[in-house]
């Protein structure tokens, strides 16, 4: 009877020994949080590249810039020049190597494809068609048969130092100078002036062409006085004006018989400012 005894006591010891080695469960679990992995991202090469100070920019279009052409128009000598800008706009300026007068025209551009570049003037409303040669940096207008060499900007480049101080004394319109008309819709103008030689060492070349006058908004004129010779009064000495000199005398200019507003300059062999520039309004009725 021993035997099931010593039975019983080690399966109760086996048991209680099993309880003990198992971990206490809790009766509700928190399930630990699920982690996320982001998918790997390709690894991005970026290449900067540094512009050194100083350097230029290329315009938006090859045409962008100042264009000169020495060429004949109506028999005169002139010198053109075009500044074409990026916003579409030009300007051109023509210097008349003859009579020493400048003109000022402008309009706008564009890009025509295949190197061909129409170019239209607002006063007038016609168009022009200039070709680009890239290989030779040239611009061509077949119309006139002309080439343009790129050259600096005329609105950027100095301007020449005024040999001359010129000054007005009087001015007066008038029908006639002596035995002398002008054409029916014109008046003579007649100014005296007083000029003098201010640069130290630069003698200067007075002539008729280069003493001109521009009437309200129209193209300048130059004087006609030596056509007066013999019944003007006072004639301005033509001829070489040394540093330092002065002369003083009348002048005779044509101009419109409804003009009211002149400016009045000398201008050098190049047709640009030999003097300053007088603005004044005619007070008579002649």
């Amino acid at each position: 009877m021993r035997f099931p005894v010593v039975c019983a006591i080690f399966l109760i010891f086996l048991l209680l020994a099993s309880g003990c080695s198992s971990p206490a469960r809790s009766s509700s679990q928190t399930p630990a949080p699920s982690t996320t992995v982001p998918p790997s991202t390709p690894t991005v090469s970026l290449m900067i590249t540094d512009t050194p100070s100083g350097t230029p920019v290329p315009p938006a279009d090859p045409i962008v810039g100042s264009w000169m052409c020495y060429c004949y128009r109506g028999g005169d000598r002139e010198k053109q020049v075009y500044t074409i800008r990026e916003n579409n706009t030009w300007t051109r300026i023509d210097w008349n190597l003859n009579d020493r007068t400048k003109h000022n025209s402008h309009g706008t551009w564009k890009n025509g494809g295949n190197n061909q570049y129409p170019l239209r003037f607002l006063v007038s409303g016609t168009t022009d068609m200039f070709q680009y040669d890239k290989a030779k940096d040239q611009l061509y207008d077949p119309n006139y048969q002309e080439t343009y060499y790129r050259t600096a900007d005329p609105d950027n480049s100095p301007s020449p130092v005024p040999v001359i101080s010129l000054t007005l004394n009087s001015e007066q319109k008038v029908s006639r100078v002596g035995n002398h008309s002008p054409f029916s819709d014109n008046r003579f103008l007649i100014v005296n002036v007083t000029i003098r030689n201010i640069h130290e060492s630069e003698v200067y070349s007075l002539d008729e062409k280069g003493i001109q006058v521009r009437s309200d908004d129209t193209m300048a004129s130059y004087s006609i006085t030596g056509k007066m010779e013999g019944v003007l009064d006072n004639p301005l000495p033509s001829g070489l004006i040394a540093p330092g000199e002065t002369r003083q005398g009348n002048v005779v200019f044509a101009v419109s018989k409804d003009s009211h507003f002149y400016t009045m300059r000398l201008a050098d062999l190049q047709g640009d400012d030999a003097s300053n520039s007088i603005i004044f309004t005619n007070t008579t009725t002649g």
